[in-house]
């Protein structure tokens, strides 16, 4: 959920709906038609840490109610602005005058309905996402995936299905890595923790970022992921054994 995200995606020009979406009402209509240039002149704004007000066709909890919920019902409510990191948008491609193609790479909280909407008022124009596709979450891309066809043509060849997962280190890519000997992986196997070397204590340091995982660390034997645990007072605390 803390991975950054990429997103491809379509604005229909010409009308917006109350989900910003191609199911929603239309609330609006317009005959604006942005074109390339125009577009290209304002997305930079929308690059960076920057305020957002998420849609009103969300899970956000409004008084302990999802918002999605208050909007179907009619209710009148306002959802605060918070603020979300965006850290690459650009125009990919404007096929005709009511649709254009963008990417964006964003962090977690961020909605690209939301970003088509305000996108829409800073072009003077009315628009709704029409297509939209994730593309990439963390170190998992669309080009890795699979395909459901795909899967039930390896269901009987079990090797191969296997070799189609991706491994835990990949997708664990984000949280820092501690090479441990053989005997300390029997150790943590056993659901004991042990002491790190000042090595390895200064590895994690280097590698560790602040946030909800900052005190996580994947330990690694012979290239095979071991516990996902904590380190704490010099010390790693497997939460999570991963048999060998």
């Amino acid at each position: 959920m803390d991975c950054d995200k990429e997103y491809l995606f379509t604005i229909e020009w010409g009308s917006s709906t109350a989900s910003q979406d191609k199911e929603g009402e239309v609330i609006a209509r317009s005959d604006v038609r942005p074109n390339k240039s125009e577009i290209e002149a304002v997305l930079p704004s929308f690059i960076g840490d920057i305020q957002q007000v998420p849609p009103k066709y969300s899970a956000i909890k409004v008084d302990g109610e999802r918002a999605y919920d208050l909007a179907r019902d009619g209710e009148s409510f306002e959802i605060p602005s918070r603020e979300v990191t965006v850290y690459e948008a650009e125009l990919m491609a404007v096929p005709d005058a009511d649709h254009a193609v963008f990417r964006v790479v964003s962090g977690k909280g961020f909605y690209i309905r939301a970003l088509a909407r305000d996108l829409a008022e800073a072009l003077g124009a009315e628009g709704h996402v029409s297509q939209l596709r994730r593309t990439r979450v963390g170190a998992m891309s669309e080009a890795d995936a699979v395909t459901l066809q795909a899967l039930e043509d390896l269901a009987e060849r079990k090797d191969a299905l296997f070799e189609t997962l991706l491994t835990l280190e990949t997708v664990l890519d984000d949280v820092p890595k501690l090479s441990i000997e053989p005997r300390d992986a029997a150790a943590i196997i056993q659901g004991r923790e042990f002491t790190l070397m000042p090595h390895l204590l200064e590895q994690w340091r280097a590698e560790a970022t602040s946030g909800t995982l900052d005190r996580m660390a994947l330990t690694v034997c012979d290239g095979d992921a071991v516990a996902l645990g904590e380190v704490r007072a010099g010390r790693f605390q497997p939460k999570k054994v991963f048999q060998l």
